[in-house]
């Protein structure tokens, strides 16, 4: 069986038409070729990449949420089979590929499609592990300040609030 890049919506040929064979660790057995990506493909990619990203970033939260939910329920009802291409790739047990792996990530997904439509603040790098999001609110005098930590995709989400009079300049 062989296995084309997947670019732009499409299954491509690479242009090198270089393959690599993707073994079960457990058995030796080839389990697939999979295309060899060239760096003109990995360019194609990249340009796709930044064209998705402009009509993702500027599609409403809602649609984005609710994007991401139909990928949850799609890695939940492939659960079983996701999990045994994971166990015959990798050969890790099949219960953590099955308990673990596709159901943590659909978690992780799930988590993210809540939270999209809630984010209404400004977001800022903080170092190389932490997105910080911000949101000021005026209270009179007082004001609310949020600070939220997303290091990574299986994140804690950390939220303080500090009052004070300094914090609502230009408001």
């Amino acid at each position: 069986m062989q296995h084309h890049l997947y670019i732009h919506g499409a299954y491509v040929g690479a242009n090198s038409s270089e393959v690599f064979e993707t073994i079960n660790p457990a058995t030796g057995e080839v389990i697939a070729e999979v295309a060899h990506a060239s760096e003109a493909d990995v360019e194609k990619a990249v340009i796709s990449a930044e064209q998705g990203f402009a009509v993702w970033s500027t599609m409403p939260a809602v649609e984005r949420s609710r994007i991401l939910l139909k990928a949850v329920t799609i890695l939940r009802e492939r659960n079983d089979e996701l999990a045994a291409l994971e166990v015959m790739d990798t050969g890790k047990p099949l219960q953590e590929a099955n308990c673990v792996d596709i159901a943590s990530g659909a978690d992780v997904i799930e988590y993210y499609a809540g939270l999209v439509p809630a984010l209404q603040g400004a977001q800022r790098r903080s170092g190389c592990k932490h997105l910080l999001y911000f949101k000021t609110r005026a209270f009179g005098r007082l004001c609310r300040y949020w600070r939220v930590e997303l290091p990574d995709a299986n994140s804690h989400v950390e939220v303080c609030t500090v009052f004070s009079s300094r914090q609502c300049n230009g408001i």
